[in-house]
């Protein structure tokens, strides 16, 4: 017995499950974050931080009337491996605060770095004892510079706040949100030292010394950054002017993702009447899934037999939210929708819907001269697409186009691409009909037998670019979550 083994392809995906930094606490345990003292932030004394039963938030209990000023426990989550300030994509919370005339409260959360010194911090409370008036803090603190903040003004009554800190084209820009949308953002500066490494998130919940606490809580924490060096490197130029070409990152992204698509993507046949099966599936870092399955035949009549995605990192969004999300989602969509970005790939549908139209139109066994278009407008599709995608991750990664419109413009590119399919077999019968009466002629019987080939790359390639899309759609998902 003689026994080969002609060919091993190993695919591993270090860019993607490997070299990224995501913490998405619900706050529904305390498993992220352990008790440290020795920390060295603020000033430290008894009292516990704790998750109420069957709650999703964190709270404080048992902090005591002394020292003077501000005290109480600090609570610390050790990154595995640290990151570069510049690599931030995303750190975000969620706080709410319940005032009442007689009671003090501060919450504190921050970014540190491998000095244990603060990086991004965020802090909300009521410091007045006798009246209402809340607030909520973000500030940066620049290595070897002065402390950067903004505020949306005192709250007078109990408030839900959520603050998010995105590193943007090399610049700490800031939000502060309510569950109605954005009150107030900002840009805070240029990262004054973009390979700063970031290696701790701290929290604190703290009493003013005997007074009585105001009930504070937090409900999520979101972090996620890059742990590859993303700091752009000076180019060399001549001055000659150049077409649009999407950055490093964001072409390595895309060649990522067709790597992924060609390697989680299976096809088989079946039946006496040849049916083409292909699937593809996938699962990202955040754990979300994806599975997707469709089918042609000879007269290019496509069928989509499976879709399924699962997204966890939304598990934790109330109602309201996902509404929210939904309305931002359109808006951002028409306000959006003539970017670069998006006119790209606006340009590949209608390269495809052309190749679909071609084909609705071809009445007849196809021609050399139309299978010769055929041919030429798939490859203007590829491009197209490779550049929109490529142009899409830049712009969502400079701040140039928003998630929840990059998410919106995704799924419409997507639904398009399931769906064109219908228009090419519109005439699928007259073709085979015509093919039929033509059998015996071996020129038809050729180019019949091309058509088909041709309709089966066009399936292949569609098919190729919807594994993509839905891996890029659903990770632009689990970004925009983040940011809720």
């Amino acid at each position: 017995m003689e026994t080969r083994i002609h060919d091993i392809n190993v695919v591993a995906d270090l860019k993607w499950n490997q070299r990224a930094v995501t913490l998405l606490d619900p706050c529904d345990t305390m498993d992220n974050f352990e008790k440290d003292p020795n920390f060295g932030w603020g000033t430290v004394s008894a009292g516990e931080l704790y998750v109420p039963s069957g709650q999703s938030y964190m709270t404080s209990t048992g902090i005591p009337t002394t020292p003077a000023g501000w005290h109480g426990p600090t609570y610390v989550y050790e990154l595995e491996a640290p990151f570069s300030l510049y690599n931030l994509y995303l750190f975000s919370i969620h706080g709410e605060l319940f005032q009442y005339y007689d009671q003090m409260g501060l919450t504190e959360i921050a970014l540190f770095d491998v000095d244990k010194q603060p990086v991004l911090y965020m802090y909300w409370g009521d410091s007045w004892l006798g009246e209402n008036k809340g607030y909520f803090h973000v500030v940066y603190y620049p290595q070897g510079g002065s402390a950067v903040s903004d505020t949306t003004g005192y709250i007078y009554t109990s408030f839900y706040r959520i603050g998010e800190f995105r590193v943007i084209g090399g610049h700490v820009t800031y939000k502060i949100k309510d569950p109605g949308g954005t009150l107030q953002s900002g840009d805070m500066g240029a990262v004054a030292n973009p390979y700063r490494q970031i290696k701790y998130l701290a929290i604190r919940m703290e009493r003013y010394s005997g007074y009585a606490m105001n009930d504070m809580r937090l409900h999520a924490v979101n972090l996620y950054a890059d742990q590859e060096t993303l700091v752009p490197e000076p180019e060399a130029a001549d001055g000659t002017p150049e077409g649009y070409n999407p950055c490093p990152e964001a072409t390595s992204f895309v060649d990522l993702l067709v790597g992924m698509a060609i390697a989680n993507t299976v096809s088989w046949w079946t039946g006496w009447w040849p049916l083409l099966h292909s699937r593809t599936t996938g699962t990202l870092a955040s754990g979300a899934t994806y599975a997707y399955q469709m089918s042609v035949d000879l007269l290019s009549n496509v069928a989509m037999e499976d879709f399924a995605v699962d997204t966890p990192a939304d598990d934790q969004l109330t109602d309201e939210q996902i509404n929210l999300m939904a309305q931002t989602s359109v808006l951002d969509l028409f306000a959006e929708a003539f970017t670069i970005d998006a006119a790209i790939l606006w340009g590949a549908s209608i390269v495809m819907g052309t190749i679909d139209i071609l084909l609705a139109v071809i009445t007849k066994v196809p021609t050399p001269p139309q299978l010769v278009l055929l041919a030429v407008l798939v490859l203007a599709y590829t491009g197209a697409m490779l550049l929109g995608l490529a142009a899409l991750w830049e712009g969502l990664l400079s701040g140039r186009i928003s998630a929840s419109a990059a998410y919106a413009i995704l799924v419409v590119t997507l639904t398009s691409l399931v769906f064109e399919g219908i228009l090419a077999s519109i005439n699928g019968w007259k073709i085979f009909a015509d093919w039929w009466n033509h059998y015996k002629q071996a020129s038809k019987k050729l180019w019949a037998k091309r058509y088909c080939f041709m309709s089966w790359v066009i399936f292949c390639v569609k098919m190729m670019f919807i594994a993509i899309v839905l891996a890029m759609t659903v990770r632009v998902y689990d970004f925009w979550i983040q940011g809720y």
